[in-house]
């Protein structure tokens, strides 16, 4: 039995779990969408255009823990979703990107057509690939199909390669190949997604488990690739036998379930909790799984934990207390570790420590220092919160998050713009958990289109924008009163309107106090609606979260000093 090459694509995607593939049509990609209909379970979602769409997509995947799927047309649609490319594949998020491209007839010939290169010098071949050359840096793996005898295999390596280390992956598929048969056989054949055990993997998990043994205080300190891989079962287990102190990163906050009775709080370097960071630094051994230390995932480089008390285990390497262990796997020593800890430890009995947030007064006019606690009364058990690049990632450290609860936040690529998008990823993915979105008035004003998504497929997205009079978190690095981080004042409450809400369809609310805020969210209906909501929160065009202000004066302070050796080793100035 032959299947046509494009449902051939949908059919093994479908029976991984895919529901939707997302994305902007074109004329060289529509003849491969139209095979998605010919699929039980699957459906197209457009989106406003590819950068949204490939968004949405890297929502969807965090969210659903399976790859998702974007498919755009030659050219203008691939080029357009390549900074969504690139940010999934710094954060390890795993989608399929199908890009319809030219006919082999017209690569071969050099056809000039639209979308394509033009010709070299005006008069050489153009080259149909060239675009290629652009996404292969941001794809674990990246296949052109041509030869019809290979295809399937090349399909099935994409999709592979993106499960097996979380990563984007890029098929490129010719309008002419589409509907070409290939052996139905072929989807029986298991994908090749198991990571080969190292021998070294013992020797790694004999140093946990002693180090955990002799330590009084043991922080099991869990980042974003523990988030990405999914290891919240494991670490749970390890908290549950050990007795553990539980923390987070920002980047791995919910990788540890904050109802646990072992979890302590979210640590980024000294730009936390005074209580966490502490804690983290002062106990006997740091066990940190999936760690991703970069600039505002550790406090601006404010960490300060030693090799000699440190363990990391990551998905491609351990390092044992400065060791460097390559190819080890975090899934295969958790395994292994977990064995060996039910097979008769004792843990200790050190008393957890406590890390509140600061008392602060919920009365009067919202100012940055109240979100935390405001927020852990909106969000919902078992529900999403996404903050923004912004302001709204640094006061979200310190949301407690209700049982089930998940979090997410692109604060290592930091593209202004992605949450929204990303926020209607989720609720396509995850129906019936609500959504809780921390937006800018700045950043939404980047992929606002995306709102449109929202009102159309009627998604139980909340949208708490923050309207602060621009680019906040960018005055708070340079030259505040510049006017390069003004825009635009929106009306936002009419903005669901504008975009095709009918009445009775959304709910539209302005709110000025902590009292107006406490009132909104705990009321039933507020909570239990399943309508878009978009609240307007009116904050001061100056106030910054603590964690913000504080980093920016650390940051900058290093830099200036670091700067300034730099430049006297390798500038000749000018003498006065």
């Amino acid at each position: 039995m032959t299947v046509p090459l494009a449902k051939y694509i949908f059919l093994r995607l479908r029976s991984l779990g895919v529901e939707q593939v997302l994305g902007v049509p074109g004329d060289y990609s529509m003849p491969m969408l139209d095979y998605i209909y010919e699929v039980d379970g699957l459906q197209y979602v457009g989106t406003c255009n590819e950068l949204n769409g490939i968004y949405a997509a890297d929502g969807l995947a965090r969210s659903k823990r399976i790859p998702a799927v974007f498919s755009s047309t030659y050219g203008v649609g691939e080029l357009c979703a390549i900074n969504g490319l690139a940010g999934a594949n710094s954060e390890d998020v795993p989608i399929i990107h199908l890009v319809g491209t030219t006919s082999r007839v017209y690569q071969e010939n050099h056809y000039v057509c639209h979308h394509a290169p033009p010709q070299i010098k005006g008069y050489l071949p153009n080259d149909h690939a060239m675009y290629e050359q652009s996404s292969r840096p941001y794809c674990v793996a990246a296949e052109a199909l041509w030869d019809l005898s290979t295809a399937t295999k090349q399909i099935d390596h994409v999709i592979a390669e993106s499960i097996k280390w979380n990563k984007p992956a890029i098929l490129w598929v010719p309008f002419d190949m589409v509907g070409l048969p290939v052996d139905e056989e072929d989807l029986k054949r298991p994908l090749n997604t198991a990571i080969d055990v190292s021998p070294l993997t013992d020797e790694v998990v004999d140093a946990i488990y002693n180090a955990l043994d002799k330590a009084k205080t043991v922080a099991l300190l869990s980042d974003m690739y523990a988030e990405r891989f999914n290891l919240q079962s494991y670490l749970h287990k390890v908290l549950d036998l050990t007795k553990a102190w539980g923390f987070t990163t920002l980047l791995g906050k919910s990788s540890i379930d904050e109802s646990h009775p072992q979890f302590v709080g979210c640590y980024n370097g000294h730009l936390c909790l005074e209580a966490v960071w502490k804690n983290v630094e002062g106990a006997d051994f740091v066990f940190n799984v999936g760690p991703n230390i970069t600039d505002s995932n550790s406090g601006g480089y404010s960490r300060e934990i030693k090799d000699e008390k440190l363990i990391m285990i990551n998905k491609q390497n351990a390092k044992v207390f400065g060791k460097l262990y390559e190819d080890v796997n975090f899934v295969h020593v958790l395994e292994r570790l977990i064995a060996k800890l039910e097979s008769g430890f004792t843990p200790k009995s050190a008393e957890k420590p406590v890390a509140e947030f600061s008392d602060v007064e919920l009365k009067g006019p919202l100012h940055q220092i109240m979100m935390p606690k405001l927020l852990s009364e909106a969000v919902q058990e078992d529900g999403f919160l996404i903050a923004e690049t912004g302001t709204s990632q640094f006061f979200a450290m310190d949301v407690k998050l209700k049982k089930g609860a998940k979090f997410f936040t692109q604060v290592f690529y930091e593209s202004i713009g992605y949450a929204l998008p990303a926020a209607a990823g989720v609720a396509m993915g995850c129906p019936g958990r609500r959504v809780t979105l921390l937006e800018g008035d700045g950043s939404a004003q980047v992929t606002a289109q995306e709102i449109s998504t929202i009102v159309r497929k009627k998604l139980p997205v909340t949208i708490f924008l923050v309207n602060n009079d621009g680019y906040a978190i960018e005055r708070s690095i340079w030259n505040e009163d510049l006017d390069y981080n003004d825009i635009a004042h929106w009306n936002w409450t009419k903005v669901m309107e504008a975009f095709g809400a009918k009445e009775g369809e959304v709910e539209n609310y302005q709110i000025r106090t902590a009292e107006e805020f406490l009132d909104l969210v705990r009321n039933p209906s507020f909570q239990q609606s399943k309508k878009p909501q978009l609240v307007e929160l009116f904050l001061e065009r100056l106030d910054y979260p603590d964690h913000l202000y504080l980093q920016v004066k650390l940051v900058g302070e290093r830099n200036k000093i670091n700067f300034q050796k730099f430049s006297e080793k390798h500038d000749k100035l000018p003498s006065a």
